[in-house]
């Protein structure tokens, strides 16, 4: 969902983009490679364009301390929302970049907003400090 709102905010902003095409960035080293939902492709990948890593990578920042040393390509990374990038700055300073991920609420049915079979949600993210 992370990607489908990204490039729906992108299309909303008219702001062009290629989407899982390899073999142009590939041909076209000086163009920004935005890797999204999927580290793997970073890792598995000797990547010569400039890389922005993100939204919907890994949980925390200690799943990759080293990612600008190991990863030299990736200038930026990209995290939904302003708690998260606080907890990844302390590891990964001023690259860290908070996009606010949402939710479509006008997507959303009226069968949606009726009565609820449950009356609350806690969605417990943190599982750590």
């Amino acid at each position: 969902m992370i990607v489908i709102s990204l490039l729906k905010g992108l299309d909303k902003l008219g702001i062009p983009y290629r989407y899982n095409d390899y073999r142009y960035i590939r041909k076209h080293r000086d163009e920004i490679a935005c890797i999204i939902g999927m580290p793997q492709i970073l890792f598995t990948k000797n990547w010569q364009n400039p890389v922005i890593l993100g939204a919907g990578i890994f949980s925390h920042p200690l799943e990759c301390p080293d990612l600008f040393t190991r990863y030299p390509t990736v200038k930026r990374i990209l995290v939904p929302g302003k708690w998260m990038r606080e907890m990844f700055e302390p590891y990964y300073h001023e690259k860290v970049i908070a996009w606010p991920a949402g939710i479509d609420t006008e997507r959303w049915s009226p069968e949606i907003k009726k009565k609820p079979e449950i009356d609350f949600l806690i969605y417990d993210k943190l599982l750590w400090e």
